[in-house]
């Protein structure tokens, strides 16, 4: 499956550059972790950019399995607008979190 980039419509650098990407659906709740890319189809892909999953999404773990629940923020110092004051949550259906991957934050 391609890998599509997640940007947001300002390009901005990758908040944790070199860190691993893993799967969303291998996190545990309470993990903490910025999105990197997404190994699905380009419409998919459209439609978490639409709902704030960009390259510089924090993500939260609040529910893990079907579907995965997850927070979504800003990261601090990402130049993007895309994450407004508090977030908000979103649930993916597990194969959705599955071909989702982020960089864990310690």
């Amino acid at each position: 499956m391609p890998t599509t980039t997640l940007e947001s419509p300002e390009s901005h650098a990758p908040a944790v550059p070199g860190e691993p990407a893993v799967a969303l659906s291998t996190l545990a709740r309470g993990q903490r972790a910025v999105v990197r890319e997404a190994r699905m189809p380009a419409d998919d892909a459209a439609l978490l950019r639409a709902m704030g999953l960009c390259d510089c999404a924090l993500v939260t773990v609040v529910r893990t399995g079907e579907p995965c629940v997850v927070t979504v923020t800003g990261v601090d110092g990402a130049t993007c607008r895309c994450h407004r004051v508090g977030g908000c949550r979103i649930g993916l259906s597990r194969a959705m979190a599955q071909r989702l991957f982020v960089s864990i934050i310690s």
